[in-house]
């Protein structure tokens, strides 16, 4: 999953939103390039936009990711209300996010887990159980009186007949499975013994969190202000959901406020999270440090201690904290090269440490080679006549 820059035409991001379309498109087609080679045989990509590139990200994924494999446009309402702003003609209530599967094969309504998104509201000796109506209406092929019978006391209301076999129903009668709820014969299905049912999904993603709710939770995290519109973790949580399974591995490399690695932690997927701003620091690793609740130690000694935040999603997964994530900092290859560059510029260093730095660049320095090399090399000769 990515949420890459919209496009919009300002620059009220921190990172650069106010390309021109034709330079957008090659960063997009980069990127994406390199995700589809980096896409499980069974995988799926799912890129957030808005109108202002929808239509052309479309007919770049095509192209990138084949248009066999596209899957849908899931449209998330973001906001309740319309912008009630002078100038403002039309509001957008909606984003989409595009997503395309790696194959053809890789059918995605088979991956939704019902069981996940169940809530076992009960309890007793046994564990956490739900309880379900059993109950069927009396319509079609269902008509069967041998459906009709006692069950603790109880046969099913008038034009309903029970969705259960007696034989199977005296076993669960026998083991206390059935309960009555207002008059109503319902059965307890517990947690251990939910197997995972399949559904096909909505394209629309109605209340599944709001603008205004990611920026709810990053607030509540200390970090208002420091990061636009980011994503409410209920929506990330539906995309992990409809795509994974507890285990699997979760990509975001345009991490931003880091709303997809803590709803992957929390809902036990392995993740990477990328960003090449240095609001990262700031923003998606002390996030994290509040999934986990942790101390911080480098070299064996205690910097801090992070107290377990528990908003966002963490209610709904039951999620208490625990677990760890490792950061890495790309070095800046050749920064030091630059530095030591400037540092000869402003008149610390002598003819040999100029030479010295020149082989050390050729051997060793990541160059753009869009230079004539020879006459590179040719300057370093007459250099070396002074």
């Amino acid at each position: 999953y990515i949420d890459p820059p919209y496009n919009t035409g300002n620059d009220s991001f921190n990172y650069n939103d106010n390309f021109n379309h034709a330079t957008w498109l090659t960063f997009m087609k980069n990127r994406l390039e390199i995700a589809r080679d980096l896409l499980s045989e069974d995988g799926v990509i799912f890129v957030q936009c808005d109108d202002n590139e929808q239509a052309y990200l479309k007919v770049l994924m095509d192209e990138v990711f084949e248009r066999d494999n596209f899957v849908a446009n899931f449209i998330w309402k973001k906001k309740g209300t319309s912008t009630n702003v002078k100038g403002v003609q039309v509001s957008q209530l909606c984003e989409l996010i595009v997503c395309y599967t790696a194959t053809k094969a890789t059918a995605i309504y088979s991956r939704i887990i019902k069981s996940e998104n169940r809530t076992y509201s009960h309890k007793d000796e046994l564990g956490k159980y739900r309880l379900v109506i059993i109950e069927k209406k009396n319509t079609g092929e269902y008509r069967r009186e041998s459906m009709r019978f006692k069950i603790i006391g109880k046969e099913p209301r008038t034009g309903k007949r029970w969705q259960i076999g007696e034989i199977k129903a005296k076993k669960l009668e026998t083991a206390g499975r059935f309960i009555l709820d207002n008059e109503i014969v319902k059965q307890k299905i517990y947690d251990f013994e939910d197997a995972d049912s399949f559904s096909a999904q909505p394209t629309l993603l109605d209340n599944i969190g709001s603008t205004n709710e990611g920026d709810r939770e990053i607030t509540k995290l200390s970090f208002g202000g420091k990061f636009n519109n980011p994503k409410p973790e209920k929506l990330l949580q539906r995309i992990i959901h409809i795509a994974t399974k507890k285990g699997d591995l979760v990509l975001d490399y345009h991490l931003g406020s880091g709303t997809t690695c803590a709803v992957a932690h929390k809902m036990g997927r392995q993740y990477i999270g990328i960003e090449q701003m240095d609001y990262i620091e700031d923003i998606a690793v002390k996030r994290m440090q509040k999934v986990i609740g942790t101390t911080v130690r480098k070299d064996g000694e205690l910097l801090d201690s992070v107290a377990f935040d528990g908003g966002g999603i963490s209610k709904s997964v039951e999620w208490q904290g625990g677990g760890e994530f490792i950061y890495f900092e790309l070095d800046k290859y050749n920064q030091k090269y630059i530095d030591k560059l400037n540092a000869i510029k402003q008149g610390h260093g002598t003819a040999k440490t100029i030479e010295q730095l020149y082989d050390e660049i050729t051997k060793h320095a990541f160059l753009n080679y869009d230079v004539e090399s020879e006459k590179l090399l040719a300057s370093k000769k007459d250099f070396e006549k002074l």
